[in-house]
């Protein structure tokens, strides 16, 4: 992510790199919540890098100005770094590995049953790059590789065979001949690198439905484990979704037989059905196929519930990520977000129903359009009594915060007469029993201070009357 922040940079120094080498190539667009762009844009920013050490180097020989900004600084430190090619080329490395699953996976079809399979696949990919040959050979399941102990120093590879990627490699082993980095320095990007690996493993494990049983088990839906023979494998996972939706109060433990039973025979007859064969992912409805086998049929009722309930459950937030790429094909420079908001809601429509040839121009429609200029206006006086009408709760607001400062300090000059009296009485008391002249002096001294704070408080009275009225008619 830090390797990905620096394309803002650079993009703010984009037309200072421009007027100095002349390139036209500028770096994309980067929002860290769409995944799938990560490549596409550190690519990018592979691709002007040569121009960007060109303009750096301008800047220090004194040809041009310094700008003097954080972008500036960020660049020219990573133009310093002689590893920063060969990190931007293991993230690159690293990301092509999790694009095909991301990519398979924005999707609004129902195809969580794959996940574990494909997840799992995925996963046993990026630790083989950093664990050993026999701890990956180990994990023939998805319970057993969730539950990899990274903390087993036993399961990594060599420092010197941890996979950073073809070429990272090459990079390294060039600096390294060239003496522009030392061993030290391969050691260190070699650790790190294993270090962030198992952070990403760590972290996707943690944050996907993996670590759900159900979704581990849902293998029994999957067209072609569903013809495999034997299927006992199927049934075990039955077992087991039927187990957690038992304790869950979604299925009544008296009809559990009868599913396993109808799945049986499911199985048996699907195995002649060419869409069970011939079934793509991603490309067939998996929710279409098993509608058009189990729900005609009335002995699988109960195995049809079961599926329609599991087929209901989302696998991500695909519909989300897409947003983001929407907006961005939509945005440009100072639009609001009302704007963003319609534009995204014509575009959904559009798509519901299938193409803007099937848009049907309605009364209702057609009247609205013609109203969009006095609409608009009346937006317009919306928010210009919004903002006096924040304007006036400002005012209000400074009113009541100086009417309670007063208050406060005519609290507080009262306490202070108060002590001012006490003490007065206290040596006037003691004037006269003891007879002692001085002790009048100070008494006399504390009263007129008593009195001047009694002038005090009536000022401060006068002031909040003063105030209370201006607020009422603010």
């Amino acid at each position: 992510l830090r390797l990905l922040m620096i394309i803002n940079n650079l993009t703010r120094a984009s037309f200072a790199v421009r007027k100095v080498t002349g390139s036209t190539v500028f770096p994309k667009r980067f929002c860290k919540h769409r995944w799938l762009e990560n490549v596409t844009v550190m690519e990018r920013a592979l691709e002007m890098w040569s121009n960007v050490k060109a303009y750096v180097e301008t800047v220090e020989k004194g040809q041009i100005s310094n700008p003097r900004t954080k972008s500036y600084d960020a660049i020219s430190k990573c133009c310093a770094d002689e590893l920063f090619l060969t990190k931007a080329n293991i993230f690159i490395s690293i990301a092509k590995e999790l694009s095909p699953f991301l990519q398979k996976y924005q999707t609004d079809l129902p195809v969580l049953p794959f996940f574990a399979q494909d997840f799992c696949k995925m996963l046993i990919t990026i630790m083989s790059r950093f664990l050993t040959d026999d701890t990956c050979s180990k994990l023939t399941s998805a319970a057993k590789v969730i539950k990899v102990d990274f903390s087993s120093a036993i399961i990594y590879k060599e420092m010197s065979k941890i996979d950073i990627g073809f070429v990272a490699e090459k990079l390294l082993k060039q600096l390294l001949f060239n003496k522009k980095i030392s061993e030290r320095d391969v050691y260190t990007i070699r650790a790190v690198t294993k270090s962030m690996l198992s952070t990403i493993v760590t972290r996707l494990v943690d944050n996907s439905p993996i670590k759900y049983a159900i979704v581990r088990n849902l293998g029994w839906l999957i067209p072609h484990n569903v013809i495999c023979i034997p299927n006992d494998p199927c049934i075990t996972q039955l077992k087991n979704c039927l187990k957690i939706l038992v304790e869950s109060k979604h299925v009544k433990d008296s009809k559990c037989d009868d599913i396993i039973r109808q799945f049986k025979d499911f199985s048996n007859e699907s195995r002649t059905n060419p869409d069970f064969i011939s079934f793509v992912p991603g490309t067939a409805r998996l929710d279409t196929l098993m509608h058009s086998t189990m729900q005609k049929r009335e002995d699988w009722v109960d195995l049809w519930g079961v599926t329609k309930k599991l087929l209901l459950l989302s696998h991500g937030q695909a519909s989300v990520e897409r947003g983001f790429s929407v907006n961005k094909q939509t945005m440009s420079d100072n639009m609001e977000e009302l704007t963003i908001i319609a534009q995204r809601a014509i575009t959904d429509h559009l798509r519901s129903i299938g193409g803007v040839q099937n848009l049907v121009m309605t009364k209702e429609l057609l009247l609205s359009a013609s109203s969009g200029r006095q609409k608009y206006h009346a937006y317009l006086d919306e928010e210009r009594k919004k903002e006096e009408g924040k304007k006036k709760s400002e005012k209000r607001r400074a009113a009541f915060d100086e009417i309670d400062a007063l208050k406060v300090k005519r609290k507080r000059v009262e306490s202070i007469r108060t002590e001012l009296v006490a003490s007065s009485d206290e040596y006037a008391q003691k004037a006269e029993s003891l007879g002692k002249i001085q002790l009048v002096a100070k008494s006399n001294a504390l009263r007129r201070a008593a009195k001047d704070k009694e002038a005090e408080i009536k000022a401060i009275d006068e002031e909040l009357s003063l105030k209370t009225q201006h607020m009422k008619s603010v």
